[in-house]
Formats: C-alpha cells, sequence, structure tokens
C-alpha cells in the first residue's frame, strides 16, 4: 500500500512540475527508487579507547532512471542518483550516477558517470554485508577507494555487451586529456582521463557457477605520491558457486593503484588519532606498496534468515602491513524490501598498518548491528 500511495503522490509532484510524461509515460518507464540504511556499530580496539557510533557506509541514496523505447528494438536511457545522510544527522546530497545513452541488440551505450566495472563484477556484487561495518572492503578482502571497489568511473563510456553463450562483455574508457600531471594533492581529480581502460568479463554458462575477471589501467599512474612508487594497473579474478540455499565465492585481487585520491590502498577505522580512532583523519591505515586481496566469502539461506560467514586477508608487499578479517552475521527479512542484520568482524594487523608512532593496535572487534529499507515505484 506504501509503494502503490507513494507512486501516485510522486507521480502528481512531477506531474505539477511540468513533466506529465511521469504519468503519462506511454511507451517510457520511469523508476524513482531509495534506500535508508542505518548500522549502529561498536569498536573494540586492543588499545585505543572503544567507540560507539552510528554510520551507514554510503548506503542511503535517491534515484530516478528511465527507458524511452525508440524505433525497432532499441531504447534511450538514462539514471541520475544521489547519496543522502540527514536520517544521521548530515546534510549532505552528492551524485553517485548521472548517465544518458542507448540499449539494443548490440549492447548498450552510456555517456557519463556510472559503477565501475571493477567493482560491480564479483566484488561488492557478492557481499551481502555490503555498505556495513562488516564489508569486505577496506578491511582486508577487497580494495576499496577510487580506482577500486568504491569506484564510480566519471566522464566515461561504458559499453556492455549483450549476454551470448553465458558471456558478457564489460568496457568503460576515459575520453578526456588536460594534458597535466596526475598527481595526488588533495584536489586530484579522480575521473578516467584518455588511455585510461577498464575490461571486465562475466561467465554464466554452466549450472550454479559465475566466473568474473576485471582490469583497470591507467595510462599514466598517480605521482607525488608521500614517496609510494604508485602502479597503473589493477587486476582480479573470482568464481561464485551457488547451489540451491548455499553459495560460496571467491576473488582474488592484485592491486598497484594505492594512492590515488581516496585510494583502494586505506583500511577503514584506524586513524592517527590513538584514544580515538575511528573519529581521526590521518594517514596511519595506508599501505605503502602493492597488496593483493583475498576474499571467500559464505552464505546459507535459510527461510527469511541468510547466514553469512566471510575471511579476508591483504597479503602487502610492505613489510608487516598484512591485514587478516573473519566475519560472521545473520540478516533476517520480514519482507523483500526490509531487512536487519546483526553480526561481529574481528581484524588482525600488522604492525606497521595498526601503528601510531610507537604505538598500535594488533586487532579491532566490530559489532554491528542495523536496518536498510529499499523502496520505490515504477510509472
Amino acid at each position: 500500500m506504501k509503494r502503490t500511495t507513494t507512486a501516485a503522490v510522486l507521480a502528481g509532484a512531477f506531474s505539477l512540475g511540468g513533466i506529465p510524461w511521469v504519468a503519462q509515460s506511454g511507451s517510457a518507464e520511469v523508476d524513482l527508487y531509495g534506500q535508508v540504511h542505518a548500522g549502529l556499530n561498536h569498536f573494540s580496539y586492543e588499545d585505543a579507547s572503544d567507540v560507539t557510533q552510528f554510520t551507514d557506509q554510503g548506503r542511503t541514496r535517491l534515484g530516478v532512471a528511465g527507458r524511452q523505447l525508440l524505433d525497432g528494438d532499441w531504447a534511450a536511457i538514462g539514471q541520475l542518483e544521489w547519496a543522502v545522510g540527514p536520517h544521521l544527522g548530515e546534510d549532505n546530497l552528492s551524485r553517485r550516477i548521472s548517465y544518458v545513452g542507448v540499449d539494443g541488440p548490440y549492447g548498450e551505450v552510456v555517456v557519463g558517470t556510472v559503477h565501475a566495472a571493477y567493482k560491480t563484477l564479483g566484488g561488492v556484487r557478492w557481499d551481502p554485508l555490503v555498505t556495513t561495518e562488516l564489508q569486505q572492503r577496506r578491511t582486508g578482502g577487497m580494495s576499496g577507494g577510487s580506482f577500486g571497489h568504491n569506484d564510480f568511473v566519471d566522464r566515461a563510456v561504458q559499453y556492455v555487451s549483450p549476454e551470448l553463450a553465458g558471456w558478457q562483455l564489460h568496457a568503460q574508457i576515459g575520453t578526456e586529456d588536460d594534458n597535466q600531471d596526475r598527481t595526488d594533492d588533495g584536489d586530484a581529480d579522480p575521473a578516467m582521463r584518455q588511455g585510461d581502460v577498464i575490461l571486465g568479463a562475466d561467465y554464466t554458462g554452466l549450472p550454479d557457477w559465475q566466473f568474473i575477471a576485471a582490469v583497470m589501467h591507467l595510462d599514466e599512474p598517480f605521482t607525488d605520491v608521500d614517496d609510494v612508487d604508485d602502479g597503473d594497473t589493477n587486476w582480479k579474478v573470482g568464481a561464485r558457486w551457488s547451489p540451491d540455499d548455499f553459495s560460496l565465492a571467491y576473488q582474488y585481487e592484485s592491486v598497484e593503484i594505492i594512492r590515488g585520491p581516496a585510494g583502494t590502498g586505506r583500511i577503514d577505522n584506524l586513524v592517527d588519532d590513538a584514544s580515538n580512532r575511528v573519529d581521526g583523519d590521518g594517514d596511519d591505515a595506508l599501505f605503502t606498496d602493492s597488496v593483493d586481496h583475498h576474499a571467500l566469502i559464505g552464505t546459507y539461506e535459510q527461510g527469511r534468515n541468510t547466514w553469512v560467514v566471510a575471511f579476508g586477508h591483504a597479503d602487502a608487499d610492505g613489510d608487516d602491513e598484512d591485514v587478516t578479517s573473519v566475519t560472521g552475521a545473520l540478516v533476517h527479512r520480514p519482507h523483500a524490501d526490509f531487512r536487519v542484520y546483526a553480526g561481529v568482524q574481528h581484524q588482525s594487523f600488522d604492525d606497521m598498518i595498526g601503528a601510531i608512532n610507537d604505538d598500535g593496535d594488533d586487532y579491532l572487534t566490530t559489532y554491528a548491528i542495523g536496518a536498510r529499507y529499499d523502496f520505490g515505484a515504477t510509472f
């Protein structure tokens, strides 16, 4: 009932705003949607003070997507999406997705800001705890940040092929060139540039199996990045087996691009205030060299419950910078659009990744509970 009522109200609002085609879609289809998430987390450090904090990890969002049929089998497509956080006392509204393009029998081509294929092939799609403090990215199992598993490719061209014999191909390329060095100066532009490319493949041609591979290559690596020899290529492979109510996924990732803006070489909740590590703003939780990430995620569906067990490991080339995490959680869905979760994640750190001057935390245990509601309407 609420979804229908929301749809009617929004349709009326858009009509009054001079856009009557939203309510009178005809051959067009418009989706209005949103997600609201809040998690209460308790961070227990070895040496630093415990911290209790509400977060949403960027999960809360609002968006609109449209599809207009054209001649033949072609359609015009577009999407706008914003991140919001007023329910946690924030007043920000920031863009996540913005693109326009066409979809047809030979695939999809769009221009704008989209999810990086490197992120969405396997990766975050295989982690049922993504955008919670129990997730795999930035806790050891997967890279985060720009050019990792938080990435949106900006001002890029994307092509996604139709599925053929179980295969689907993804390509994203940069087009702009400002003829400037790519530096990490605090205002560096994470947009894809001319010569940058992301390529990926997804294979689902075997029963119960999915295989993925992706590579991200920068035409020019970042320079002036805190005496770190930043590379130009990240790549990964993975497989997921999901018979009936059980699933098991493994992803291996080789990361060289570690210090771009919001770089991939970061571990959450380890910052430079030793007395209250979550709320600081420092650089002590960054890897100093290339990293290999391993993520192993198992799930079991039991009615409306999903049991999750995950293991993550960051094998860092830098001395004493390895990170290992073990996670267990329960996700309960009383409705397809609403879920609650509870779980715990234990992380162990080598001396240098957890270090602050001569002190350091060898472990962090995170206890988390939270809820998420997805809503929307189609016209």
